[in-house]
């Protein structure tokens, strides 16, 4: 029992110092002080890391300090990639003209819903024996298929946002070849790699290019780690 309780109190104490951290980095930010806001911001993502508070806002402060709009865009993409229905996320990525990569933007659940509603007209016309309908709906439902297939391919790749502009280079060593200069705020796919090669990733880009960059020049779009948001 006195464990117990022991356990309770650390665990009390330990949210208590987390929700302070978080007013801190907050206080920092409405001070104007965005530069000490994004190191509290940054401290306090370690211990809650989907948060979308906390990733909003540290894109915030970092949008506010002179030449880290790419940063601020990727945490940005964070939240609306957990929750494309994030209305104030929407709205900061249309400032910076962020809609290129479409498949942030649409909620998961419209084109579920989408999958749903055209398998359910299919079987309807198919039952009802409505053929000459079913004829000029079966191209509709293998768009509906095709975008979709489009849409979760993106969805489940495992996808991270540049930081800033870099050299790709031919191999994960910094005196291999340098292959291209890929800009920063661009997304990129990190290829699984079955080597330990924490340091460096494997990466892909939108043209089909290849080649290693330094791991910490990414920021990815999906956090794995478990946490309640604040």
């Amino acid at each position: 029992m006195y464990t117990l309780i022991l356990f309770f109190c650390f665990f009390a104490g330990s949210a208590q110092a987390t929700e302070d951290l978080f007013n801190k980095a907050l206080t920092n930010l409405q001070d104007n002080k965005p530069e000490e806001a994004s190191r509290l911001f940054s401290e306090f993502l370690k211990t809650k890391p989907q948060s979308e508070a906390g990733l909003f806002n540290m894109a915030l402060s970092l949008y506010r300090q002179s030449g880290k709009e790419d940063p601020a865009r990727a945490y940005w993409r964070q939240v609306l990639f957990q929750n494309p229905y994030n209305r104030q996320t929407r709205e900061a990525l249309n400032l910076i003209e962020d809609k290129k990569y479409f498949w942030l933007w649409i909620p998961q659940d419209f084109i579920l819903g989408l999958i749903a509603f055209s398998w359910f007209i299919l079987i309807f016309l198919f039952f009802k024996k409505k053929f000459l309908a079913l004829r000029w709906w079966l191209p509709v439902w293998f768009i509906v298929h095709g975008f979709s297939s489009y849409y979760f391919y993106f969805r489940t790749g495992n996808y991270s946002t540049l930081m800033q502009d870099s050299m790709v280079l031919s191999a994960p060593d910094v005196t291999a070849p340098a292959l291209f200069e890929q800009t920063a705020g661009v997304l990129v796919k990190v290829l699984p790699e079955k080597n330990d090669l924490q340091k460096w990733s494997h990466i892909e880009t939108s043209t089909g290019k290849r080649g290693w960059l330094h791991s910490h020049l990414l920021l990815p779009l999906k956090r794995n780690t478990k946490s309640n948001n604040n």
